[in-house]
């Protein structure tokens, strides 16, 4: 399996720009969300951070972002979590598996190894899926896989694949979404 990753930062190849894979913003809105005010990209010299962090920013009151993601074969996803505290949200973020819904809204294409359940792929789309509801795989009950510095919110998919995917939260805060891998 390999990984792929989808991110907001600032310099990177823009193939992998996290807005190339938005569908629908709805209520989010793609913004620079932190980073120096003079990043490497604007070659004005100085010392301070390389980067600029750009990301689609929104609350319960946003709707849903949708993505198309493409998952490989371990069939996860990393909603990376942002670095800093981001303005008083490590509180919010520890209770991120009870905010955060996923929902697989459109399957593109699933990849079955098994050859008998392959001769049933669409059924096993409809039935298993479609509308498949995902949570935060949490450890032991935690949500973070060591402590609330590491990585983010981890999405365990039914197959690899191709699939859009609706993103809401249902918070008041502003949240950021950044970085995205799938592997």
């Amino acid at each position: 399996p390999t990984s792929f990753g989808m991110l907001g930062y600032n310099p990177k190849d823009m193939a992998f720009d996290l807005a190339h894979f938005v569908v629908n913003a709805n209520g989010w809105k793609y913004i620079n969300v932190a980073g120096n005010p003079q990043p490497l990209s604007g070659m004005d010299g100085g010392q301070a951070s390389l980067d600029t962090k750009f990301g689609y920013k929104g609350n319960k009151k946003s709707g849903a972002l949708v993505l198309s993601v493409k998952i490989a074969g371990n069939q996860l996803m990393l909603l990376e979590k942002p670095y800093a505290d981001w303005g008083g949200l490590n509180d919010v973020l520890k209770t991120m598996d009870r905010w955060l819904h996923a929902q697989i809204v459109h399957v593109v294409d699933i990849e079955i190894d098994d050859e008998e359940k392959q001769k049933d792929k669409e059924a096993i789309i409809k039935k298993e899926v479609l509308n498949k509801k995902l949570r935060c795989d949490t450890r032991d009950g935690q949500l973070w896989m060591r402590n609330i510095l590491d990585f983010g919110c981890v999405l365990r998919f039914p197959y690899a694949g191709k699939y859009h995917i609706a993103l809401t939260v249902d918070v008041n805060e502003e949240i950021p979404i950044c970085v995205i891998a799938t592997f």
